[in-house]
């Protein structure tokens, strides 16, 4: 091929022409002189060996469509030049089409052909069906009828504002990042559709190509994925003409825009060497005057470096800079766009038994894709029995998700038979995750390197690829890199990743608990660590949760929320509608269930009473006391309970032998100290007395603040059951005198009925020095 020689600035489109008929043919030149004037371009038409074609190319960048007149000066100097043979062809080449008069004018000149440069283009490729294509491909898509203008993170404008100011500057790429279900894919379809439509007016001088990575994975290389794209091999339109070298050049040429979505799904458990490779390997889509858009999740990559390193060795590859690459990141839909979308669809989620729209529900609705499951699934509910618990609506939001992923090449594994968004590899990925979160992290901020490997499943751990088979897991699961992260985490630009939604964590976490196998110690921690959305996700979903909440109580320690005991009174173990009662000698957790049990099924304040009273006078151990001296002291706060607040006093005294009751009290004037050394329960009921019960002038006083915190100081120090606390405008305390106590055994009384007598100091040591020391 002959080399070209530029004009003078203003021929851009005299170049663009150059430059593509350079491409098919070998013989072009620019400013070719004939006869009394120079051809913009000039080229031999080699298809046929026998029967070459000289072409002279006129090339009119001129705003306004040409006229008859203008057709007629640019034919008279080129006519003699037909005439003698020195041409075959002159190929006029404008922006604008031709109206009738200049058509009907042109149809009179000799071997003389006008075409827009679109048709011009469609000569050498016919991108028509593409274009078309695009349009349908969006039209197609679930996003198009209620499409979402998205918004980009600290920038002014709409993502698309924010795109189109990119395509106007001098940048070649544009990194377009997002998380799981933010609207990247529906974005590129909507951009890809609507310039395709601005080209086609001649309000955008590009093509919009656009090409999901995802199926890179399904071909050799990137030369494969965009000859099987463009030539229809993929089930869309096929490029007329199409040839890859040609394709190429004209990239180069800047007459296309490439959008290319789904970085993150080209291969499946890359290591970061990989990715660098497979980018790498795309360099030809941004050479010269190309405009690439790239858009993926940022979790592909688990710290700063990894990321420069990819794009560095992009950009180093095409002798360009960072300053060419430019990153956008996509947000969350705000509280407004919610309500909007929601009210566009008619969406009623208003019925009974629906989830009522919650603020906290903000962050799970503000992804396009879970807003537009949401919806779904409302929808599909509103035909169906039942109540749509939290519970049903995050499984379906999880199956959705893992369905979502399972259908890219690059994500598709092995499942078996597991349940898809229950027990399946990424779901399980993620319920272990989470449940090392909330028990061993203890908070939601991690880096890749902190991930224990044995959280990985064995489907998606490949041997010999550690890194790429976490980037693959984290990357295929509703875990996000944070946006904005620092150097704090002990290694410079480490990532550091999350799960975005505190929901999703709670859900997760409530899957775990419910399919693995718990040890006394796995239990003591989920008691320990859950709160009361993980509880409600389990009590919702299979019933094997709820089974498990009432068989783990056995093991609870430290602080432990109420609403478990509630939960696990539910159990058929703690029926209390019939007779006798269902345990004999319940443990502290048991007697805890029962109470609320009998709350639940609203028994009468008699029932309570002897519940309580039973539950007292069995107890042998100080955790029992504990659990009963705790719902004792609400039971007698909440309205008047003489009657068992005096058969507790009464059994307490009769239980005790002269010995332990003279030990227990004093005359007023001495200096005696009572010690205990025993956690038998003649002790511990002595302790009782002490902090609860006191007798002055032949009156008996039980104070309910001081069986509160005697539960208090023994549940502080083995397990504390929250919100038990009383109201101080309630019941206080009760008084007897001694001649109202006629149960009262006459050894008791011996003790007490004297005047002049006082509670003897307590020294507590041995096991039950921990609890309580000098009372």
């Amino acid at each position: 091929m002959d080399a070209i020689i530029k004009k003078k600035p203003g021929s851009a489109l005299r170049d663009k022409v150059a430059a593509i008929l350079s491409i098919v043919h070998r013989k072009v030149e620019l400013e070719y002189p004939i006869g009394p004037t120079t051809a913009d371009v000039y080229f031999i038409d080699q298809k046929s060996s026998k029967f070459q074609m000289k072409v002279a190319v006129e090339c009119k960048d001129w705003a306004k469509s040409l006229n008859s007149t203008d057709l007629a000066e640019i034919e008279i100097k080129y006519y003699r030049a037909i005439d003698a043979g020195d041409i075959n062809y002159l190929w006029i080449i404008s922006n604008h089409e031709l109206s009738q008069q200049p058509y009907d004018t042109l149809k009179k000149m000799k071997n003389v052909v006008h075409s827009t440069y679109q048709e011009f283009l469609s000569e050498i490729m016919n991108f028509s069906f593409l274009l078309e294509d695009n349009i349908a491909s969006f039209k197609n898509d679930k996003s198009y009828k209620n499409f979402l203008h998205l918004n980009a993170i600290d920038r002014e404008g709409t993502l698309e504002e924010c795109t189109r100011k990119w395509i106007a500057s001098e940048g070649r790429a544009l990194l377009i990042y997002g998380g799981y279900g933010l609207g990247k894919t529906s974005f590129s379809l909507y951009l890809a559709s609507t310039l395709s439509s601005e080209y086609q007016n001649g309000t955008f001088p590009r093509i919009p190509i656009r090409i999901s990575l995802g199926k890179l994975f399904t071909k050799q290389d990137l030369m494969g994925l965009v000859c099987s794209v463009l030539t229809g091999s993929e089930g869309g339109a096929s490029v007329g003409n199409f040839n890859y070298n040609l394709f190429l050049r004209m990239v180069e040429e800047g007459l296309f825009l490439i959008i290319l979505d789904g970085f993150d799904e080209m291969r499946h458990a890359m290591s970061i060497a990989e990715f660098a490779f497979t980018f790498e390997k795309m360099a030809p889509l941004f050479e010269g005057n190309s405009k690439t858009i790239i858009l993926g999740r940022p979790d592909s990559f688990f710290s700063e470096e990894e990321e420069e390193r990819v794009f560095a060795d992009l950009l180093s590859s095409i002798g360009s800079s960072d300053a060419d690459l430019e990153k956008i990141q996509v947000s969350p839909l705000s509280e407004a766009q919610i309500i909007s979308y929601l009210g566009n669809l008619c969406v009623d989620n208003s019925r009974s038994g629906f989830p009522k729209y919650e603020k906290r529900e903000i962050d799970i609705l503000s992804r396009p894709v879970q807003l537009w499951m949401y919806a779904k699934i409302l929808k599909k509910y509103n035909n169906l029995p039942g109540e749509l618990t939290r519970y049903r609506l995050y499984s379906e939001f999880i199956y959705e998700f893992v369905k979502r992923e399972q259908s890219k090449p690059a994500r598709m594994i092995d499942i078996g038979e597991s349940s898809v968004g229950y027990s399946d590899p990424r779901s399980v990925f993620m319920q272990n995750v989470a449940w090392w979160v909330l028990v061993d992290k203890r908070e939601n901020r991690f880096t890749p390197s902190e991930l224990p490997r044995d959280l990985i499943p064995e489907s998606l751990n490949i041997e010999g690829r550690s890194e790429g088979s976490l980037r693959e897991a984290l990357v295929g699961s509703v875990i996000e890199r944070l946006a904005q992260y620092t150097e704090a985490v002990g290694t410079k630009g480490g990532a550091i990743y999350y799960f975005p939604h505190k929901s999703y964590l709670e859900f997760l976490v409530a899957g775990y608990f419910v399919q693995q196998t718990f040890s006394r110690e796995r239990f003591a921690q989920f008691f320990r660590h859950a709160n009361k959305d993980i509880l409600s996700f389990v009590m919702d979903g299979p019933p094997e949760g709820a089974s498990k909440i009432a068989q783990g109580i056995e093991f609870v320690r430290g602080p432990t929320l109420r609403e478990f005991f509630r939960a696990a009174s539910l159990h058929e173990d703690f029926d209390v509608s019939g007779a006798p009662q269902p345990l004999s000698r319940p443990t502290a957790p048991q007697i805890f269930a029962l109470y609320e049990r009998h709350l639940r099924e609203g028994s009468d304040a008699q029932t309570i009473d002897d519940f309580i009273f039973e539950a007292f006078r069995t107890a042998t151990k100080i955790s029992t006391v504990y659990a009963v001296s705790l719902i004792a002291s609400e039971h007698l706060n909440r309205q008047d309970r003489s009657a068992l607040a005096k058969r507790l006093l009464v059994f307490a005294f009769n239980s005790l032998d002269q010995i332990s009751l003279s030990k227990l009290y004093k005359e007023k004037r001495s200096d005696k100290i009572n010690h205990i050394s025993d956690e038998s329960i003649s002790s511990i009921r002595s302790i009782f007395i002490s902090n609860c019960i006191s007798v002055e002038a032949l009156k008996i006083r039980i104070s309910v603040n001081g069986v509160w915190a005697f539960a208090h100081d023994v549940g502080m120090r083995s397990f504390m059951v929250s919100d038990y606390d009383l109201d101080q405008s309630g019941c206080l305390s009760y008084e007897f005198g001694v001649d109202e106590c006629a149960e009262l055994g006459e050894v008791a009384k011996s003790v007490i009925s004297k005047g002049d007598v006082a509670r003897s100091s307590i020294l507590v040591t041995g096991p039950l020095e921990r609890y309580f020391g000098r009372i």
